[in-house]
């Protein structure tokens, strides 16, 4: 038994995203993202500046997208359910990262609304894939004008 679930595991399933670089320069307008939240964990970053790698924030986005599944089967509003995993996402990468991702604007630091953006289109695409059909309407409509911009985006 031990043998089939390693096996399984190894077999893992890419989910297809976008590159990190056009989705962070892709925007996405996110009504009232309370983005100025503190959290617990800003102290014990001790200033740390090293960029989030493409892992960590795939990372992120899977473990979100799985939230956002959760949610949205528990009838919560898109934007709540947005907010309740960008908030922390965009904290994180604030306190921890200094706001840089690796890869992405010449190593610069991001503003608020870049990572959100940028996390919010690697996000969107992912919820698709992982929720399929039992995505509320309101949640459908979000998750398809994320990959039209993404394919727009693409064409250019």
């Amino acid at each position: 038994m031990r043998q089939h679930g390693a096996a399984l595991l190894s077999r893992s399933v890419r989910i297809p995203r976008p590159s990190l670089q056009q989705a962070f320069r892709t925007f996405l307008i996110m009504a009232a993202l309370p983005l100025n939240a503190s959290m617990a964990f800003a102290q014990a970053a001790g200033g740390s500046t090293t960029p989030a790698t493409g892992t960590e924030i795939e990372r992120m986005v899977s473990i979100a997208s799985i939230n956002m599944c959760i949610l949205s089967k528990s009838k919560v509003p898109f934007i709540t359910a947005m907010q309740a995993n960008m908030v922390p996402m965009v904290s994180y990468i604030k306190e921890v990262n200094g706001s840089k991702i690796s890869g992405v604007k010449n190593g610069q630091a991001l503003t608020q609304e870049e990572v959100a953006n940028g996390l919010a289109m690697q996000l969107l695409p992912v919820v698709g894939i992982r929720c399929g059909k039992d995505l509320p309407s309101d949640y459908k409509k979000e998750v398809t004008k994320a990959e039209n911009l993404l394919k727009n985006k693409a064409g250019s």
